[in-house]
């Protein structure tokens, strides 16, 4: 059971947005750069959601990860799903940038236990689950497309990924970290996820947190509107 509780934790282990931070940015692109079809939505989100799949699937970043420094290469994208994890490479750089500069990790490091990063993405994710309602898009997990079988990944394996998304979509961080809490994964000892599962709903409380956010968000958006407007995909491959 513990080792089950483990895997859901998976998507938000060590660096970069979580989950639900990328299907939030993931919406807004797709609110400025209108999808034409639900099929090429449900594809859009999909890819935006698959680049972490590594964790379960244990390849290299860089397969799933491409350098992606301008917004305009998602709309460039051959195809949605193409498009979607060009999004999350690209959120991923940004937001990390926004977080080196802010300072934030200051905050952070005296309840981190030495994990600041893991527990920064834990601490934005408990605060977003009041902002944004991830469960709409739950039925694109319904499908496995074409595209998610690359890197010779079989559908079992993109399957389980799917259902560890639905538990992150269903479920607050603090309370995946309350049930799993008891074994040591990516460094982090069993008894700090444990006090982490307590503390974070009180940091997401914290106005220095929730400030980071509503910062971060903002910084993030306006990052992808630098790209509203551009050529998108064409209505052959979904977008208008």
């Amino acid at each position: 059971m513990k080792k089950f509780l483990w895997i859901l934790l998976l998507p938000f282990s060590l660096f970069a947005a979580g989950p639900m931070t990328h299907l939030y940015f993931a919406e807004k692109w797709a609110e400025q750069n209108p999808i034409a079809t639900q099929e090429a939505l449900r594809d859009f989100v999909l890819g935006n959601l698959f680049p972490d799949i590594r964790y379960v699937a244990n390849i290299p970043r860089e397969w799933t990860h491409a350098e992606v420094y301008s917004i305009e290469e998602v709309g460039a994208s051959r195809t949605p799903f193409e498009g979607g994890m060009k999004l999350h490479a690209f959120v991923d750089i940004v937001r990390e940038k926004f977080v080196e500069k802010t300072g934030i990790y200051a905050y952070v490091i005296p309840y981190a236990e030495g994990h600041p990063a893991t527990l920064l993405k834990f601490i934005e994710e408990e605060i977003l689950a009041d902002l944004f309602d991830g469960r709409k898009y739950s039925y694109c997990l319904d499908w496995i497309i074409q595209e998610e079988l690359q890197f010779a990944l079989t559908e079992d394996l993109v399957d389980h990924w799917h259902s560890r998304l639905r538990y992150c979509m269903n479920t607050r961080p603090s309370w995946l970290l309350w049930f799993a809490s008891g074994q040591s994964r990516f460094g982090v000892p069993g008894n700090v996820i444990y006090n982490w599962s307590y503390l974070l709903p009180k940091l997401a409380q914290e106005p220095v947190f929730r400030n980071h956010v509503e910062q971060m968000l903002r910084h993030v958006e306006s990052a992808i509107r630098g790209g509203y407007g551009i050529p998108v995909f064409t209505n052959l491959n979904g977008f208008k």
